[in-house]
């Protein structure tokens, strides 16, 4: 009862599933916001989606999905709650907001993961009681790196490798090549049931390319991919290679392709790119990101 009123009294109201979705496709938001992907965690878990609308002089200016008392995408409860293995980052939140406003909202819910976009007008929201949590967001690759990039590819080919598009394999091929490399290269098996059923009802939500050396495929990353009308998101959410090529890096060229596609097709989109690795959990991710802050809601 007090939840509910102080809701009311901060402006924000219940709404559907479908309300929700009016305001993303208005505003936008990130993958974790995604209507579709928010349908398939709650179809495929525990959890149980709730949608809220804000208000303000009679105009919905925002709309927020929660698990409870916490914005969805919180880690701690996808773990428990068995969406753990949907092939997402659960690492931060862009909830859908009319990009005009400048008064700060006060959220009657929990996160800790609410993006550095979202901070200026999360009156309740801060930096500095969060633990230092940070975001990885891809930038370009320029200057020297890029050159050196370059050249390590060109010789990547002329020693038989090739770049290919996922776009080219069915999804029943993508997730054999996938699974066959990411067990290489995490010596451990992949359960391949989430994937399948993530890949056949969210349309369209695979990108990138992949290597091949001499024909055999040696280096893949699942990035999933959502758009709103300004901005293409996409989550680096894991990746597989080959443990027997010495000569080549094709990790790291594989990241390097992944990475310049994705800016050449957000240009192309007339769009911002947000490529996120996720969390600042290996060393490798600094040298193809910078860090952005986290955001951390203090509530009831």
């Amino acid at each position: 009862m007090i939840k509910r009123a102080f809701r009311r009294m901060t402006g924000w109201e219940k709404c559907s599933a479908s309300d929700y979705k009016d305001l993303y496709d208005k505003y936008g938001g990130n993958i974790l916001s995604n209507p579709d992907i928010l349908r398939f965690i709650e179809n495929n878990s525990t959890l149980s989606n709730s949608y809220f609308i804000h208000v303000s002089r009679g105009v919905a200016d925002a709309a927020v999905c929660t698990w409870g008392n916490y914005l969805a995408g919180d880690k701690r409860l996808a773990w428990h709650n068995g969406a753990c293995k949907v092939p997402v980052n659960f690492d931060e939140v862009i909830f859908p907001c009319h990009s005009a406003r400048t008064d700060a909202l006060l959220f009657p819910f929990k996160s800790k993961i609410i993006s550095a976009l979202r901070h200026p007008i999360c009156l309740n929201g801060t930096n500095i009681f969060n633990a230092r949590r940070q975001i990885c967001i891809a930038r370009p690759v320029t200057g020297k790196r890029r050159q050196t990039h370059l050249r390590q590819l060109k010789k990547f080919i002329e020693a038989g490798g090739s770049v290919k598009s996922i776009n080219e394999l069915t999804h029943s091929d993508f997730i054999d090549i996938y699974a066959d490399l990411f067990s290489q290269r995490r010596n451990m098996k992949h359960d391949n049931n989430m994937l399948t059923s993530f890949i056949h009802h969210v349309d369209d939500v695979l990108f990138g390319s992949y290597l091949e050396f001499k024909g055999s495929p040696c280096a893949i990353q699942l990035l999933v991919k959502r758009e709103d009308h300004n901005t293409v998101y996409i989550d680096y959410v894991n990746s597989g290679r080959s443990m027997y090529l010495k000569d080549h890096s094709v990790g790291s060229l594989c990241m390097f392709v992944n990475v310049n596609r994705a800016y050449e097709y957000a240009d192309s989109r007339g769009k911002t790119l947000r490529f996120s690795f996720g969390n600042p959990t290996q060393d490798y991710k600094t040298r193809w990101c910078h860090l952005q802050p986290l955001t951390r809601i203090l509530t009831l």
